[in-house]
């Protein structure tokens, strides 16, 4: 499991991320939570023009999107309305459920009005490095995708998009970055992520 999230290198990367907390009481994180802050900050929240948009999948409640994933489906809606184009949604079924993440949110876009042809599923993948990583042979035909999802979500997508590589420009399903007491356990844990995936980067560069 770990390998698969953060690419080769997971579980040493992983050992890695601890000691380095650890050995700098905690500082490393703090470095990391800033930086994902920053960038969450200063993406956008609504783009002109697509070649494509694509929507992460995130896991589902009992078959049922949460308030997050909804956000994004609706973004991907008012783009969509601006600007026709195609749409690939992301994610199969994890856990307990007994759909996949991908239909679930191509069945709410039918339904808000997007056309049937745009939409397209990708109902393999498991979590955010495989979205990606199964997306790419479906999109070899784009310049650039436009990746949709939250705030907090994107600074870690964007890193993995980027090392894979694929072109993408991010947006926002939020308007703005809003902090509060009830959200800062899923900054904190977006950080942790993102250190451990930077800790797997240069390993894999310097291993690799």
């Amino acid at each position: 499991m770990f390998n698969h999230r953060v690419g080769d290198y997971g579980l040493t990367a992983l050992i890695l991320t601890l000691l380095l907390i650890m050995l700098t009481a905690g500082f490393s994180l703090l470095y990391s939570l800033v930086w994902t802050l920053v960038v969450a900050a200063r993406l956008p929240s609504w783009v002109d023009k697509a070649e494509a948009y694509v929507v992460p999948g995130k896991q589902l409640i009992n078959d049922l999107p949460d308030q997050e994933f909804m956000r994004r489906l609706e973004k991907v809606k008012q783009l969509w309305h601006q600007c026709p184009v195609a749409i690939y949604a992301l994610g199969g079924r994890t856990y307990n459920n007994t759909r996949t993440e991908a239909a679930v949110a191509g069945e709410i876009l039918l339904e808000s009005g997007v056309d049937k042809e745009a939409v397209f599923l990708e109902q393999v993948s498991r979590h955010t490095l495989e979205n990606l990583q199964c997306i790419q042979p479906m999109v070899e035909h784009c310049s650039e995708l436009t990746l949709i999802s939250n705030r907090y979500h994107l600074p870690r997508l964007i890193a993995m998009a980027n090392a894979i590589p694929l072109s993408v420009v991010a947006v926002a399903a939020e308007e703005h970055l809003a902090l509060s007491p009830d959200s800062l356990t899923r900054w904190i844990k977006e950080a942790f992520y993102n250190h451990w995936y930077g800790v797997a980067r240069v390993l894999a560069k310097v291993l690799g």
